[in-house]
């Protein structure tokens, strides 16, 4: 089994400033070619894509530690499977933060 790969950057959201809660997106932004740090309701407008070589989706554990849960390095002979969609879960922490 794979070792889980931790977030050890700044948990703030380049594009909004905001304290990033739930989910993390380590990205390329859609509008302009550049990576950034952003929040699910940044992501939802800036981002591009989840996957090998476009970004990677973090989620928080319950010690407010992020990992990484899609975008990472595909095993051997396993296709990259490529999350571009937020989830229905992402979607609902943006707007019924608790």
């Amino acid at each position: 089994m794979a070792e889980r790969q931790q977030w050890f950057g700044e948990k703030i959201c380049d594009i909004c400033g905001c304290e990033i809660k739930g989910v993390l997106y380590d990205a390329c932004r859609r509008d302009v070619p550049e990576w950034a740090t952003m929040c699910s309701r940044c992501y939802c407008t800036y981002g591009s894509a989840i996957g090998w070589g476009s970004g990677q989706k973090y989620e928080e554990d319950e010690d407010g530690e992020f990992y990484l849960v899609a975008g990472g390095e595909p095993e051997e002979n396993d296709s990259a499977k490529v999350d571009q969609d937020i989830s229905v879960n992402d979607i609902l922490r943006m707007f019924f933060k608790s």
